[in-house]
């Protein structure tokens, strides 16, 4: 009973558990030699981003799919951009037409006529690393704001629906929170993008965390020197995205 008040006194100090460090530790600890590096955590970062990213790509995919038949045809790619478009305001059609069809030819590495999954999130990921490093962000916030007002509202960030039970999990909340730069209860694209990518945030998140619990300078961290860290880390950049990372794994 008193580990069990312990453990309810921590969370409520923000602190993860115990048990959730030891297991985020075992996922930072490729190798399973009992300590994590640094190039190991953001290997873990790196597989988990991925994860997201099949995940938004999914989002896409359903809603250009009209058909549901898993693949994006020509006339459904098509379909999509000119809706696009047309929210935007004034295009030229020809034009628009020319370039998505070249867009839709390049994705097409099978040549079969059709748009797979990983053929659709190659298309966003060279894009996302590409001259126009917006795009896909944009698209992704269009997409979810679902009532068009140009903002987005936390609900809409996590793609939760009034049709679901759960509320938003403490870290989703504290996450929109630390976007919502003018704390205005919406993000705007602008505090969207500060999000994607991320990369550079992150690996300062993990960079502070290593700095935090490597007591004894090794340039590595062992799971006792992880959970010895809790009460500095929960003042930390990098609290945000452990607890993301608990989430995520449903730890």
């Amino acid at each position: 009973e008193g580990e069990e008040e312990g453990e309810v006194r921590d969370a409520a100090k923000g602190w993860l558990s115990i048990d959730q460090l030891n297991e985020l530790h075992k996922r930072f600890d490729l190798d399973g030699d009992g300590k994590a590096s640094f190039e190991e955590v953001m290997q873990f970062v790196d597989e988990v981003r991925r994860a997201t990213a099949e995940n938004d790509v999914a989002i896409i995919m359903e809603d250009i799919d009209t058909s549901g038949d898993g693949q994006v045809s020509l006339a459904e790619f098509l379909a999509d951009a000119h809706g696009r478009a047309a929210d935007d305001g004034d295009f030229d059609e020809s034009e628009l037409e020319s370039d998505e069809i070249a867009r839709f030819i390049a994705a097409d590495d099978n040549y079969d006529g059709v748009l797979d999954l990983q053929e659709l999130a190659a298309l966003v990921s060279q894009e996302s690393d590409g001259d126009e490093a917006g795009a896909p962000a944009e698209e992704m916030f269009e997409r979810k704001d679902q009532d068009g007002d140009g903002k987005l509202t936390a609900e809409e960030l996590f793609d939760a629906t009034d049709d679901d039970d759960e509320e938003l999990t403490e870290a989703e909340q504290a996450e929109f929170e630390a976007l919502d730069q003018d704390g205005d209860g919406a993000l705007s694209l602008e505090e969207y993008e500060r999000e994607h990518p991320s990369s550079l945030r992150t690996e300062a998140a993990v960079r502070e965390m290593m700095r935090l619990a490597d007591r004894d300078r090794d340039m590595r961290i062992t799971a006792n020197e992880l959970v010895a860290a809790r009460e500095l880390l929960s003042r930390s950049e990098a609290q945000l995205h452990l607890l993301g990372w608990a989430e995520n794994f449903e730890l």
